[in-house]
């Protein structure tokens, strides 16, 4: 007989069944799974099927031939069971059946769909568990599990939220299909159900009735029809079933469950249900309040990239106001929750480590895979998980799952978690599939639930390497710095000083020269992921290097040493281009770069002294990298692997951007060398930047690692962008730099700008920080396009005929190119002269959210849900006979629009259109023109244009169906106009902005 766990499932060989046989196989615990079907060669076929997807599986899997409509095939297979295996572990009543379709279709009369629907889903299972007792009750551990449906509970017959409890039309006869036979037998199946609970109660069997939700399977209908309908997929419910024979909700036996809840039974159970759901609701309220709180008051130093916008007055209120009112930080990404829902943070839920583990680990063989990508990969490198003693406890794990460390096995997660963020990446050979659901998310969870499990927060073994882990996963799911991963690196550095790390092995502790390596490989990237994170955030670090003795860890593979290593190999040349080779060569300049942004986070003021030094030790630090990472052209590099040319270029940006976190103050006090400094660097920066971005697009060297497009390397981007934005702002507003920067330069800015704000705008529905700063791209540019240079004094009163302004005007310019929407119709800087200084930045600021706000910066009474204006409809009313024209921005009189060719224009985001109307003021109320904003095809918004006598001036009002007046600005700018009280307009140009 067998030793596994023996269950029966009745109709298994599909749908819900066959999932849930599944769902045991990849399970970490071994079963003898007995696969019923009422056709024992469809069983059989079924059977062949999971054992071949399955091949490595240790549980077993029999068919039997069951059909519970007929009591002899119910005795036959009870007497085989009873002779092979003695007794029945878990059984599963599955087997049902929807027949209230073949009634309506002529199959069955009513007789006999109501007469077999009772037979397979209540009588039949109810004689088939009456003979299968006595085998479960010679089991140790018995479960009897009923697999019934929502729609049958009697207490939720008066919610007529669901469609199937609302009341058809008067009359007769009702032509609306039901499906009463299969709701009653169910509900008859749950009151079968809590007699075989009480019945059973003393003998200590387990007894659950399952609603395990709607699902797209087979029962009484076609499963992708019921996928439109909003069916999931019955692998979930299959999960869910697993978890209840696996134990996960053995405090609700004796009930009817669902995945999420119980089904209540009585008012008692309903009251307490909704006491808690609003506990909970309360508690998601304060979390979400003390959210919006911190992000309204976030501080940031001067190293972060926002803080130019100090430096840049004009932006000073435009990025935030533009992204913040549209909620973009709120975005729904994968890896950015609010702060009060991370998981490790506090959870409502509690959960076992067999829960986590029956729920979330994969099979074997889907493990093996991930953990193949993992280390034969170069993509990442986690250098603290040594790859030959991590494959031994990886063994030791699955000969006896039960006995894993929950900290190692939150490590496992993780690591399965970075391999499927691969996986998931589009690209040649390896396509995402349309309908695939992420596994990421999943092992993400499954990772935090190990940690809380594992206590995480007491400084032990594997804790602060687990909570490293999974804090670089939740970096990498988002393109914005994340303050999860932040917080979570703030305690591993604690940790770790708590138990040492700071100190190098050689002169603290008795550690063997394994543990000591691997101590000093785990502190390094401590120190990586700390100063990066602190940088993004514009925040210290929480390291201080002078308290610290670690020293780098060599350049050694993983088969250079192991745990019975006694002498530590010497390092090997850094010419040979070890997988850990970059991750030494960042160590270097991280030191460099932490004191840069120690000094330039200071208070004290510093001197040019300062500057200087720490401007030869960037340089002479940048001169260390081996010629192997050195950066060079991608037409260059067409041999090299993606991650060497990425990781290159990660090494290339941390001086970089060094050199322009370090001069961009001294640059705005108008320091030449400082200037040529930081304008080189951030060109480079941007420059290199922009060529691998368009090397991940589909065909490019770098398509196949879209991944390792960070937050770490899109905020170097940014900062690159943001400074070449305070480069034309200061030039523009300032006569200092004479000599400095020739017009090739100034070309050669903008140039990069311009493509610049393609990136941002490109990123911004993922990336709040890149909406900001196409936004202040958007002002920089145009605001560049618009202006012309002052004329420029030469220094010391010398004559010259040289104009060094960083920007002049230059009809041609290739900004005359671009598809920008003009900013002149709400850009306050043309009025306002050169004088930044000197402006009173609170009435600015006050008249710049005022005609600055875009429409989607607005908050509409339709609320945030309310869809885009995604065409554009334009009709001609009360138009004076060959006055009222429409034209493209230009000439008046030129090059009419049809209304034909406009009607029906889909819009995309950022698309704008610019009219001139020549009409008439009329005496009366009527108006010149009007034309309609449609969103997905539904007329939203009248727009209207009005010059009655009297006015003194062109009167523009917008207005809705309903009449609400909006406000100048919203949708529709005028500007230009005669200003006649009567007679003819003259021209009257209407600007539409629509933004997706």
């Amino acid at each position: 007989m067998s030793s596994n766990p023996i269950v029966l499932i009745t109709g298994a060989n599909t749908g819900l069944g066959l999932e849930t046989v599944k769902a045991l196989l990849r399970s970490p615990k071994a079963y003898t799974i007995l696969l019923g079907g009422r056709n024992i060669d469809k069983a059989n076929a079924a059977a062949k099927a999971v054992q071949e997807e399955y091949p490595q599986n240790r549980s077993v899997v029999k068919t039997i031939q069951v059909d519970v409509e007929y009591d002899d095939s119910i005795s036959r297979v009870f007497e085989h069971v009873a002779d092979e295996y003695g007794r029945v572990d878990i059984l599963i009543n599955n087997a049902g059946a929807m027949l209230d379709t073949q009634f309506y279709s002529g199959n069955l009369t009513m007789r006999e769909m109501w007469n077999k629907s009772w037979n397979v889903n209540t009588v039949g299972t109810h004689i088939l568990t009456h003979t299968f007792v006595p085998l479960l009750l010679r089991s140790s551990d018995p479960r009897l599990l009923f697999i019934t449906s929502g729609t049958s509970a009697l207490g939720e017959t008066e919610d007529t939220s669901y469609r199937f409890n609302k009341s058809p039309a008067k009359g007769w006869p009702k032509e609306e299909p039901t499906f009463g036979a299969y709701r009653s037998s169910k509900t008859g199946m749950n009151m079968m159900m809590c007699e075989w609970v009480r019945i059973l109660r003393e003998d200590g069997v387990k007894v659950f009735g399952i609603s395990p939700g709607f699902l797209a399977t087979g029962l009484g209908g076609n499963p992708e029809l019921y996928k439109k309908l909003g069916a999931l997929d019955p692998v979930i419910g299959a999960e869910f079933v697993r978890d209840v024979v696996e134990g996960a909700r053995d405090q609700d036996a004796g009930k009817v469950i669902r995945r999420d809840e119980i089904q209540a039974c009585t008012i008692e159970s309903r009251l307490t249900h909704l006491e808690s759901l609003l506990k909970t609701l309360m508690h998601a309220a304060a979390i979400q309040s003390q959210g919006d709180s911190v992000d309204n008051t976030a501080y940031v130093g001067s190293t972060h990239w926002s803080a130019i916008l100090d430096d840049i007055h004009e932006l000073q209120v435009a990025p935030s106001g533009f992204i913040d009112s549209q909620g973009v930080n709120k975005l729904a990404t994968p890896g950015a929750p609010a702060l009060g829902t991370e998981l490790i943070f506090g959870s409502p839920h509690i959960y076992t480590l067999q829960q986590v583990m029956s729920r979330y680990l994969p099979s074997k063989l889907d493990i093996d895979r991930y953990l193949s990508l993992y280390f034969q990969g170069e993509t990442f490198v986690i250098p603290f998980i040594h790859t030959y003693h991590f494959q031994r406890q990886y063994r030791e794990f699955w000969a006896d799952p039960t006995k894993v460390d929950p900290l190692w096995l939150s490590i496992l997660f993780s690591i399965c978690c970075l391999s499927s963020l691969t996986r998931e990446t589009a690209g040649p050979g390896r396509p995402l599939q349309r309908d695939a659901v992420p596994e990421s998310p999943k092992f993400h969870t499954a990772a935090g639930q190990c940690l809380v499990i594992g206590e995480y927060h007491r400084p032990q073994k594997l804790a602060i390497e687990a909570l490293a882990v999974y804090a670089q996963c939740k970096n990498l799911t988002t393109l914005d710095p994340s303050r999860e991963a932040g917080m979570i690196l703030g305690m591993v550095v604690r940790m770790a000083y708590e138990l040492g790390y700071h100190r190098d092995p050689d002169s603290f502790g008795s550690l063997s020269v394994f543990e000591g390596e691997m101590r000093r490989r785990f502190w390094a990237a401590c120190k990586h992921m700390d100063i990066m994170i602190s940088f993004q955030q514009g925040l210290p670090s929480n390291i201080c290097l002078e308290s610290c003795d670690t020293k780098s860890p060599r350049n050694l593979l993983d088969s250079d040493f192991d745990v019975d290593t006694q002498v530590l190999p010497e390092s090997r040349p850094e010419t040979e281009p070890t997988k850990l080779l970059w991750f030494i060569v960042k160590d270097r300049q991280i030191t460099s770069f932490s004191k840069v942004c120690k000094y330039m986070l200071s208070f004290k003021k510093q001197s040019e002294t300062d500057l200087h030094r720490l401007d030869e030790e960037i340089r002479q630090t940048y001169a260390t990298i081996p010629d192997i990472l050195r950066t060079r052209p991608l037409s260059e590099s067409i041999a090299d692997p993606p991650f060497l040319i990425i990781t290159r270029l990660y090494i290339e940006f941390i001086c970089l951007k060094n050199l322009c976190v370090l001069h961009r103050g001294y640059m705005v006090q108008g320091n030449v060398d400082s200037t040529k400094a930081c304008v080189e660097a951030a060109k480079r920066l941007v420059s290199q930047f922009i060529d691998m971005y368009k090397e991940f697009s589909p065909g490019g060297q770098l398509h196949t690692e879209q991944w390792m497009l960070t937050n770490f390397t899109m905020n170097d981007f940014l900062l690159g962008v943001m400074v070449l934005c305070l480069v034309i702002h200061i030039h523009r507003k300032q006569a200092f730099w004479t000599g400095t920067i020739d017009s090739g330069i100034q070309k050669e800015v903008l140039s990069l700008l311009e493509q610049s704000y393609e990136v941002c705008v490109e990123n911004s529905q993922a990336s709040r920080d890149a909406r900001r700063v196409s936004h202040a791209l958007h002002l920089i540019l145009n605001s560049a396009k618009t202006s012309r240079a002052p004329e420029l004094q030469p220094a010391n009163g010398a004559t010259s005929g040289t104009n060094s302004a960083l920007l002049v005007t230059q009809t041609e310019s290739t900004l005359g190119q671009t598809s920008l929407a003009p900013f002149d119709v709400f850009d306050p800087f043309n009025i306002m002269g050169m004088d930044f200084e000197s402006i009173d930045w609170d009435a600015f600021d006050s008249q710049f959210v005022a005609c600055a706000q875009t429409p989607a910066a607005r908050t509409s009474t339709r609320g945030l849900d309310s869809p885009y204006y995604n065409t554009l409809a334009l009709t001609r009313c009360n138009f004076r006979p060959d006055d009222g024209k429409l034209y493209p921005e230009g000439k008046p009189n030129e090059n009419e629009v049809p209304v034909s060719e406009v009607n029906g224009t889909e819009n995309k985001p950022g698309k704008h259109y610019v009219f001139r109307s020549c009409g008439w003021a009329h005496s009366s109320s009527s108006t010149e023109g009007n034309f309609n904003l449609k969103s997905n095809g539904t007329a939203d918004k009248n727009i209207y244009w009005d010059s009655p006598w009297g006015v003194g001036g062109n009167k523009l009002k917008v207005t809705t169906p309903h009449g609400e007046d909006l406000e100048r600005g919203y949708e529709v700018t005028r500007f230009g106009g005669s200003g006649q009280t009567s007679g003819p307009l003259g021209n009257v140009t209407i600007e539409l902005r629509l933004y997706a």
